[in-house]
């Protein structure tokens, strides 16, 4: 029968390396409070919409429809709308007030139900890799969620895009339109 003697020195190393996580602060990912669109509207406002679905009241509006024409009257492209660059012809509606339904579209919870055993075993053999530097191991860390929130992002499908939306968009990737919200991933530690 064996016997273990020594490892009085655990506790005092575990403590240590406690103190050291603690000091080091919180690490973050997901969508800043500092990224926001062209028009100011935050990225977080848009993945939360995304993520648990909303509605959209749509006030009452006017619209301008462009179209080419040929030099003999008729529409080009069967009629089909084209940019105002390409138009020669324009009219303007009126649209009623609607409420648009986005479906949720759960990808950060579906991101972190996924790879979240793997993130204690990553994150220990990454301090024991890097002579436990947690900062360093932070950084690692928020890096590889960061990127598989990104893949997530692109990697969602279901529920689709509404026939329409695929079609003004010309794809049907429910979460990218611009790439504002999945280039907006980021970490910071705290």
């Amino acid at each position: 029968m064996a016997k273990v003697t020594g490892g009085n020195l655990a506790p005092a190393i575990l403590d240590a390396i406690a103190a050291k996580i603690q000091q080091a602060g919180i690490l973050r990912v997901g969508f800043l409070e500092s990224e926001t669109y062209p028009d100011g509207l935050p990225v977080a406002q848009v993945a939360f919409w995304n993520e648990y679905g909303a509605e959209v009241d749509v006030p009452a509006h006017q619209t301008t429809v462009y179209r080419s024409i040929k030099a003999n009257g008729d529409f080009n492209k069967n009629g089909r709308f084209v940019r105002r660059k390409n138009s020669n012809y324009a009219t303007v509606h009126d649209v009623p007030a609607h409420k648009i339904v986005i479906p949720a579209r759960p990808f950060f919870r579906k991101m972190i139900e996924t790879n979240k055993s793997g993130w204690s075993l990553a994150f220990g053999n990454m301090m024991k890799a890097n002579d436990y530097d947690v900062t360093r191991v932070f950084n690692l860390m928020g890096e590889g969620i960061k990127d598989q929130l990104t893949q997530s992002i692109v990697e969602f499908s279901d529920p689709a895009n509404a026939a329409s939306t695929a079609r003004k968009k010309g794809f049907n990737n429910p979460l990218i339109d611009t790439g504002v919200m999945q280039k907006a991933v980021g970490y910071e530690i705290k």
